[in-house]
């Protein structure tokens, strides 16, 4: 007789996230404009940035003409996804793929008695790697 172990979440979908969600989770932002349309002076950006959100933490252009924007709170993220104008202009506004994400190793004792099957099920909740001493 062979027995049917569960796992732990097994079979639930990973939720897409939201507005709310992105912006809690996210303080790096990149401002994209189409065709570089801006080329105006920090200040004036400064100002945009203000209108838009208040006063960010930080504002960096990058070599593509790109903007990096790090806010501070959870309302100037969802102020700043929310944007669809710059200056008069058209933006694309997107969480930094790279900034926001932590590595890190999070053991759980209650997953120690896992079968391995269980484990590589986790992958597909945002997770890398999923090892069980060692075992892939």
């Amino acid at each position: 007789m062979h027995l049917k172990t569960s796992c732990p979440g097994e079979g639930l979908n990973s939720p897409t996230p939201t507005l709310n969600i992105t912006a809690k989770n996210s303080r790096y932002f990149i401002i994209t404009i189409p065709d570089n349309a801006i080329s105006k002076s920090p200040f004036a950006i400064e100002k945009g940035l203000q209108g838009i959100l208040g006063t960010p933490k930080s504002v960096k252009k990058l070599r593509s003409g790109d903007h990096l924007v790090e806010t501070s709170t959870t309302l100037q993220s969802k102020s700043l996804l929310t944007a669809t104008t710059f200056l008069g202009q058209p933006i694309k506004v997107a969480p930094h793929r790279t900034l926001n994400t932590t590595r890190g190793i999070i053991s759980e004792p209650d997953l120690i008695q896992c079968p391995v099957q269980c484990l590589k099920s986790l992958m597909d909740y945002r997770s890398r790697e999923s090892l069980s001493f060692g075992v892939l």
